[in-house]
């Protein structure tokens, strides 16, 4: 027994190297092709990537990815190779759980299948063709070229029924020169598309129409509204509420004579509810103040009873705000405290309320922050909400404030603010000093579940073959999660190493705000980091701006703007460090004379354009840096409302009543930003930095 006992135990220690040396060997192996790949060596990164069979690490998914890469990126390649990376492509599909590598895939594979497709075609296997493009799920089918494919293949099949059916669905696939040869007269009439409706019929598709024309939507005379008017009465009630109140307000900003509010405000009676309701808003944003409040007070006095209705208190209330009727906006805000105490705007009208009172009665206004407090310690004003409250307080007050701010709320600007007024260190003394750690000696302390065990050893193999994109991917999968802060800490610094700038600067901004006693561990120079600033200075000092701007305010737009990734691209497609959009950019650079090609990737080209278009912002606003900024995130139309409504009222106040939360916090947060970098870089004391509200020109 003791002979049977040792053998086990030696097979077993054998079996667990020759494991361990495998695994090693075959990740050694992967980096190696993907190394060759990246260095354009494409058949020997598949000659080494095929050797690896039955892998035994963690990432396969990605190792079929390359593996299919090595044979796509091959220009004489035969149809078997394809068909074989297309399988891997497959395979990889059917494993990963990233979003972003699953996109990744699917690009990939339509581009293989595309050129399967072809192959097939020109050897005259229409039928293999065909079956190579019906692998593909919906959103391959967006392809136009493989649609152009498929169409081709279906009519040199005779299966002409199919083809009519996709040509009625992508009618511009008749106009291909290809397709349109092989098409009867009869079908080629598919290619003349026509709108079935006239752009100006507000009526839904099943006819209902109204009885105004074109020429009346472009001009908006009067005829045209009394008509437009007219129609609620003789006809259904429109489907396209919204639009029917944009002709409205459409008509009114264009009309200075007032005559066409004269109708309309005349007529409130024969235009459905609705449509008034979905007015309020777009006159608000006009400026149309009166007008706006004329509406509302209508549908609160003669519908009471609604409850969609009775939201209108918030607006009202804002409006009278604007028109500084404090007392007014005052009540306004009480009523939709007492009729819809469930109500989506609930937190914002108490605070605003609040803001109102203070005008009135400043004793009162203080008293009602406090009970917004209480209501919403942690909500979206809390912070400004409690510096009102803290400017007001006692000595004793103020202490217990200051501190539950510093507490909860260390980087906030209001939080900085106070310190700055108090003569106090920027932080606590132990707070944001980057000491090491104890779970980046001993992992266990992770306490790790099976999903996230298997996602970090994918991430760390990742990082190991240099595929550091996707092992940051990897790791996204891993949700912030604030009652873990050692493990948060540990991904952020991971994501740190990776250089994977956003996620790391967010998770570390969170944990400052989430976890008190993780912030002695947290290093305020990875939280506000000064990347790029010697090359910032070296480009402003080529170009003369009218205003001198300090580096270290445009690094704190670009740590808002972009995290300082300089491949950051947004969904409105602007680009680079300051998300620049490319005809902006155009426009800045020829007003300062760039004469080099205009790469918005490049960081030193987009922080450049990005300060000219600033500098421009602030000019236009007479040295507001405030007001700019909030011009660089909304646009200078809303800013030029918000100033024309609330242009009275001092920085902070006016940043506070800016009505969108993301402009607000973005103007508060760079102001912070300016705030730590002159304390922490300059080793200035925070009371000898300014808040740069203003500017002076140079």
């Amino acid at each position: 027994m003791n002979n049977i006992s040792i053998l086990l135990a030696v097979s077993a220690v054998s079996f667990s190297a020759f494991a361990s040396t495998t695994y090693d060997a075959q990740l050694r192996a992967f980096g190696k092709g993907v190394s060759y790949l990246n260095s354009g060596k494409y058949k020997e990164a598949e000659k080494t990537l095929s050797s690896i069979r039955s892998p035994r690490f963690y990432s396969h998914e990605y190792l079929f990815f390359y593996r299919a890469e090595s044979v796509r990126l091959q220009k004489d390649v035969g149809r078997k190779k394809l068909s074989k990376a297309a399988d891997d492509y497959l395979r990889s599909l059917s494993l990963t759980k990233s979003k972003v590598f699953k996109h990744r895939l699917r690009v990939q594979r339509i581009k293989v299948l595309r050129r399967l497709a072809r192959i097939d075609i020109d050897s005259g296997r229409y039928y293999a063709a065909m079956r190579w493009i019906n692998n593909l799920d919906v959103e391959g089918f967006k392809d136009n070229e493989l649609l152009t494919l498929y169409v081709y293949s279906l009519l040199k099949t005779q299966q002409v029924t199919a083809a009519r059916q996709l040509l009625r669905r992508y009618p511009k696939l008749a106009t291909k020169k290809k397709i349109r040869n092989l098409l009867s007269k009869k079908d080629r009439s598919l290619a003349k598309v026509e709108e079935q409706y006239p752009p100006w019929d507000l009526g839904n598709r099943t006819g209902v129409h109204l009885a105004w024309n074109k020429s009346f939507k472009k001009s908006c005379r009067l005829t045209g509204v009394t008509k437009f008017i007219q129609t609620f009465e003789k006809q259904p009630f429109p489907a396209k509420v919204k639009k029917s109140a944009e002709y409205f307000v459409d008509c009114v900003k264009k009309d200075k004579s007032d005559k066409v509010w004269s109708e309309v405000s005349n007529s409130f009676e024969q235009i459905p509810p609705k449509v008034l309701y979905h007015m309020i808003d777009p006159l608000w944003d006009l400026n149309f103040f009166e007008k706006a409040l004329k509406i509302s007070d209508y549908l609160l006095d003669n519908y009471p009873g609604l409850q969609e209705f009775s939201r209108l208190y918030y607006p009202s209330g804002r409006i009278s705000q604007d028109l500084q009727r404090y007392d007014d906006a005052e009540a306004y805000f009480s009523k939709y405290l007492s009729q819809d105490p469930e109500g989506s705007y609930f937190e914002t009208v108490q605070f605003n309320r609040a803001l109102a009172l203070l005008r009135v009665d400043r004793s009162r206004g203080i008293v009602k922050f406090k009970d917004y407090l209480k209501s919403y310690p942690d909500g979206r004003h809390a912070t400004g909400a409690r510096y009102i409250v803290y400017r007001a307080e006692d000595p004793l007050g103020k202490v217990k404030i200051r501190d539950e701010i510093q507490h909860y709320y260390p980087l906030s600007f209001y939080s900085l603010l106070i310190n700055k007024l108090e003569n106090r260190p920027i932080f606590k003394e132990q707070d944001f000093k980057g000491k090491a750690h104890p779970v980046f000696k001993d992992e266990s302390l992770l306490d790790l579940g099976g999903h996230e065990y298997i996602t970090l050893r994918k991430a760390r193999e990742l990082e190991q073959v240099n595929l550091k994109m996707w092992s940051g991917e990897e790791l996204k999968r891993i949700a912030f999660d604030k009652k873990r802060p050692v493990l948060m800490l540990y991904l952020g610094s991971w994501y740190d190493r990776l250089d994977v700038r956003g996620q790391s600067i967010n998770y570390f901004t969170r944990l400052a705000t989430s976890s008190p006693k993780i912030r002695r561990f947290l290093d305020i120079k990875k939280i506000i980091p000064r990347f790029y600033f010697s090359e910032l200075k070296r480009k402003l000092r080529s170009y003369r701006l009218n205003y001198k701007i300090d580096p270290y305010l445009v690094l704190s737009l670009v740590r808002q703007e972009s995290a300082f990734d300089p491949k950051a691209l947004s969904s409105a497609k602007a680009k680079g460090l300051m998300q620049l959009m490319p005809k902006t950019a155009e426009n800045v650079a020829k007003k300062i004379g760039f004469k080099d090609k205009i790469d918005l990737y490049d960081p030193g080209t987009n922080m450049l354009l990005g300060t000219a278009l600033i500098t421009r912002l602030i000019s236009q606003y007479e040295g507001k840096v405030y007001l700019a900024l909030a011009a660089y995130n909304a646009g200078p139309k809303a800013v030029d409302r918000w100033v024309k409504a609330r242009g009275h009222l001092q920085p902070v106040s006016f940043v506070e009543a800016i009505p969108y939360k993301e402009t607000r916090f973005y103007v508060l947060t760079i102001m912070r930003n300016y705030l730590i970098y002159k304390s922490i870089y300059e080793n200035q004391s925070l009371q000898r930095v300014e808040v740069p509200w203003t500017l002076k020109k140079s």
